[in-house]
């Protein structure tokens, strides 16, 4: 699929564009069909790094970013294609709508349904942050103005919650959204990180909760927008690094909790009544999801 995704941007109505591909340490043909995309036919618009171990999505991804140069960025999977008219069918929002917009978004095709892939927006407009997580549900796709990038990357510590660094980008972005599809989205892209996040182990998702701990403007956007995910996403925080016995942890999520929800923060000092390890051991008769 990687060459028909890559076919996909060339094919672009829009031709001003650089095409960044990262090859993250794959196993399988990948290199072979990408040294087609080599040939001097390419060398101004085809940029190809090639990782030689996996660095997961995050740390593929942020490589990508730190390559970018243009005025405009956009990251594709390897097996999601691009509408033709797409990027075009984005930048005329600026001469059409507004020249101070650095954010477009636009809907996708899911694969599997035919349907659209994003829910909640029902015609363009503008969306605020408090929009675009209490209204926009599901796949979206978009361009973003670089400049909003500024030190912002991917957690490659965290195998989900990509909402880490899109929320980062939200509180600087004047967004716009144009309620047509303009990619194809692929559901079935094989084990993903955030799957691989799904699975019962406790250790995992232990580490991922401790590492989420370090991404203030996370809690601050759920505080401001969703307090019942910060609720639901605090309190599973909590229950991880109390099993751990790790005390620091467990207190820190008492404390956003605390700020954010009196009542799920009582009863989860209630629940410290009982030892750590009683909780280990019904982990494994009724993992949390």
């Amino acid at each position: 699929m990687i060459r028909k995704s890559i076919d996909s941007l060339l094919s672009q109505t829009y031709k001003n564009i650089e095409i960044i591909i990262v090859d993250n340490g794959s196993t399988d043909n990948t290199p072979e069909v990408l040294n087609e995309f080599r040939s001097p036919k390419f060398r101004d618009i085809i940029r190809i790094f090639r990782l030689e171990e996996n660095r997961r999505f995050a740390g593929g991804a942020n490589y990508g970013l730190d390559q970018i140069r243009g005025e405009w960025f956009t990251i594709l999977d390897d097996d999601d294609l691009a509408y033709p008219d797409a990027l075009e069918t984005m930048l005329k929002v600026l001469d059409e709508v507004d020249p101070t917009i650095t954010a477009i978004n636009c809907n996708c095709i899911d694969s599997a349904t035919g349907e659209l892939s994003g829910k909640g927006p029902e015609g363009d407009q503008y969306l605020s942050m408090e929009d675009t997580m209490t209204l926009c549900k599901g796949e979206f796709w978009g361009l973003t103005k670089s400049e909003l990038l500024r030190d912002s990357r991917f957690n490659a510590r965290l195998l989900a919650y990509d909402s880490t660094f899109w929320y980062q980008i939200n509180q600087r972005a004047k967004r716009y959204y144009i309620h047509k599809p303009l990619r194809l989205y692929v559901t079935d892209h094989g084990p993903t990180d955030s799957q691989y996040f799904k699975r019962k182990d406790r250790v995992l998702k232990t580490t991922m909760h401790r590492v989420l701990l370090e991404e203030p403007i996370y809690w601050e956007s759920l505080a401001n927008y969703v307090p019942r995910e910060l609720r639901y996403v605090g309190f599973k925080g909590f229950l991880y690094m109390y099993m751990d016995d790790d005390k620091e942890s467990t207190k820190k999520y008492l404390d956003i909790l605390v700020r954010n929800s009196k009542r799920t923060y009582y009863f989860a000092r209630l629940l410290m009544l009982v030892p750590s390890r009683v909780y280990r051991y019904l982990y494994h008769v009724i993992p949390l999801k």
